[in-house]
């Protein structure tokens, strides 16, 4: 709601044309229904260009400490929300937010993507980023990415 509300009272002032956001989430539990959310309100939003979802190594070992599920939760949510951006979403950044189910996850819906686009109008990102890596509650690395 705070996303959309600041769309709104920007529109109003801007030529959204020449004005383009990247909004940054840290360390968001990413999990119920912050994914659905946040896209119903990308798509009133087009000055909305790039996101970006980070998790400070801080907040890992919070996570591992209290052995929160929402995390693997959150990292799927996460993956699944790369398939359902708008069109003008062209910057993606996962630092240190994907498990290795979750990049599967997205590698597949990359691929499904770049095969439902064939001929069509761009769906693709101009980039995408990945950073970091996730442990397991016993601290054992999961997967790196860079």
């Amino acid at each position: 709601q705070l996303v959309q509300r600041l769309c709104d009272k920007q529109a109003a002032n801007l030529d959204s044309d020449d004005v383009h956001w990247t909004i940054g989430f840290t360390n968001s539990s990413f999990a119920g229904e912050f994914s659905e959310t946040l896209v119903q309100a990308m798509y009133r939003c087009p000055m909305i260009r790039g996101l970006s979802f980070t998790r400070t190594s801080d907040a890992n070992l919070s996570r591992d400490h209290d052995k929160e599920s929402d995390s693997d939760e959150g990292s799927g949510l996460l993956a699944n929300l790369a398939g359902s951006l708008p069109p003008w979403v062209a910057d993606l950044t996962y630092d240190n937010v994907l498990n290795n189910r979750a990049v599967k996850a997205l590698a597949a819906i990359l691929e499904t993507m770049g095969k439902l686009s064939a001929g069509q109008q761009k769906t693709e990102f101009n980039r995408m980023a990945f950073a970091g890596s996730q442990t397991d509650s016993v601290g054992q690395k999961q997967g790196s990415f860079r």
